[in-house]
């Protein structure tokens, strides 16, 4: 890509080029710290940054010109913000949340209570959504194309905290980086997904 994004504590988003490594612009909007910073996956330079105030920001950055976009808001402090090849991205917030958006400002699926706390996620090729509570023991797969509110799968038996979560490419696996530095590897291949109560 041509620009890299720092999430910074001091409220800004700084944006970097990636080929001469000098800063460009600062971006002004959150209120508390910076939690995470994305770019959407078709190279459109949109950029969605989260931040401890409980908002996600959606940029559109194009040269010298930044423009804000549009505001999401949670009720809580956001601490992740993943997008979808089309266009939809999942935020989650220290209350446990899990939000999935559409591109017309409006959650399409909300995950309430989804974890203890905050949670890394991740999506996958088939548009199924995981995500694993950094307090927790235990990680889940959600399908917002489905009504309920239900994880499909639940993997358990970690012995430790979660602090990564992300799908394998092309094979129905799902990897976990542990607080312990261990890295699990979780095989889902042939399962039949359906909701699941906690």
């Amino acid at each position: 890509g041509t620009y890299i994004a720092t999430a910074c504590d001091d409220t800004y988003v700084r944006i970097w080029d990636a080929h001469e490594y000098t800063l460009i612009k600062t971006l002004s909007g959150h209120q508390s710290s910076v939690t995470a910073v994305a770019w959407s996956l078709d190279e459109s330079g949109i950029l969605a940054t989260s931040s401890s105030d409980g908002t996600t920001l959606i940029w559109e950055i194009e040269g010298a010109d930044t423009m804000k976009v549009f505001s999401l808001k949670h009720n809580a402090s956001t601490n992740t913000a993943v997008w979808t090849a089309d266009g939809r991205l999942a935020t989650s917030d220290f209350t446990g949340n899990l939000v999935v958006w559409d591109k017309d400002e409006e959650p399409s699926h909300v995950f309430p209570s989804a974890h203890q706390g905050g949670m890394t996620i991740a999506w996958d090729k088939h548009g199924r959504l995981a995500s694993a509570g950094l307090f927790e023991k235990r990680a889940k797969i959600w399908d917002p194309r489905v009504e309920a509110s239900l994880p499909i799968m639940q993997l358990w038996g970690e012995e430790t905290s979660t602090k990564a979560i992300t799908f394998h490419p092309t094979k129905d696996e799902v990897y976990l980086g542990l607080i312990n530095g261990v890295v699990r590897v979780w095989s889902i291949a042939g399962y039949s997904f359906a909701p699941q109560s906690s």
